[in-house]
């Protein structure tokens, strides 16, 4: 049987052993095997390796001591709808008996490769890596996670858990509610804080961030020490008034949506688009974004373009200056009566 691919020998409770040619099997499942012992195969394309309920199996007694990493390995390469997330778990665990430096290291790098959630991970893995993580996706996690899940975090519980990912350079908490503000950390590049009803503020502090996705949420500002900031999303902050007077760094700029926001007096030398489509109150664009390549701001009709900006937009003359509206006569009383 060279060419076999999967062997499912659960619930053979006479089977003592495993001991096969066979060089293409990548499933192998044993579970609930009660005498089970040893298993002499060739494993080297093996991706799932389950064997739960085996009380009389030592894993020591593969042929290979070093099975679960090369099966963990290959498993990073596997689609996740192909290899779930509870399959590399229990792979975790099982080389964290034998080396726990080795797993951890493993757990890292498959949490940042496979960009794997927080929710996603064992709770007793998560707690030997969380320190060491650099990709940390919160999203999904509204919910504590030792109890029944009916109990939503609080403002300072989640503050207290994003501070247990001090290595953090990617952060991402979408959709998560009771949240007005975050921590700070001069090592986090990537935020993402989409669709949060509750986040008012970002703190000063985050000096080397270069991403900020903030789409949906209730911001009223931005921090002024974002120099490194490149690239920016605040589609449909409907909250935000204003922005920081230097942004030097920023390369993309999406401020759609923000109905609140009436002028930009930001020094953006470095910008290339913008996007700022249905700013239903915004009258006047930066005179200092040298750089900029792309424009669009359809539905703005406060909107007075300057005219160096006139060349990127569609009929520029919708948006050249408007003469100021006229007010209603006034009733003197005289006027003729028929």
């Amino acid at each position: 049987m060279p060419n076999l691919k999967r062997l499912d020998c659960r619930e053979c409770k006479k089977l003592h052993s495993i001991t096969a040619n066979i060089q293409a099997l990548t499933l192998l499942y044993c579970n609930d095997c009660d005498n089970l012992r040893t298993i002499t195969i060739d494993l080297n394309q093996l991706v799932r390796l389950m064997y739960s309920n085996c009380p009389a199996f030592d894993a020591n007694n593969l042929n290979d001591p070093t099975i679960f990493e090369q099966v963990f390995r290959r498993g990073l390469t596997i689609p996740k709808d192909v290899l779930g997330y509870w399959d590399m778990n229990q792979h975790l665990r099982r080389i964290m008996q034998v080396d726990a430096e080795l797993a951890t290291q493993l757990a890292v790098e498959w949490v940042t490769k496979n960009r794997v959630k927080i929710k996603d991970i064992d709770w007793e893995i998560l707690g030997k890596i969380r320190s060491k993580l650099t990709y940390v996706d919160l999203s999904g996690r509204s919910y504590r996670h030792n109890d029944t899940f009916t109990t939503p975090w609080t403002q300072l519980e989640m503050y207290r858990w994003i501070q247990q990912f001090p290595l953090a350079e990617t952060l991402i908490i979408d959709g998560i509610p009771n949240i007005k503000s975050i921590p700070p950390s001069r090592k986090l590049k990537i935020l993402s804080c989409r669709q949060m009803p509750d986040l008012r503020e970002l703190p000063l502090g985050m000096v080397n961030l270069e991403t900020l996705d903030c789409e949906e949420s209730q911001l009223t500002s931005l921090p002024h020490d974002m120099d490194a900031l490149q690239d920016l999303n605040c589609h449909k902050n409907r909250q935000l008034k204003d922005f920081p007077r230097d942004m030097p760094s920023l390369k993309m700029l999406n401020i759609s949506g923000c109905i609140r926001l009436r002028a930009m007096n930001s020094n953006l030398p470095s910008l290339k688009r913008l996007n700022a489509d249905n700013c239903l109150r915004l009258e006047r664009l930066s005179d200092k974004m040298y750089a900029l390549e792309e424009l669009t701001c359809r539905d703005c009709p406060k909107l007075t373009l300057q005219a160096e900006y006139a060349h990127l937009v569609e009929n520029p003359e919708q948006y050249m200056s408007r003469p100021p509206p006229q007010p209603p006569p006034q009733m003197t009383g005289l006027e003729d009566v028929d």
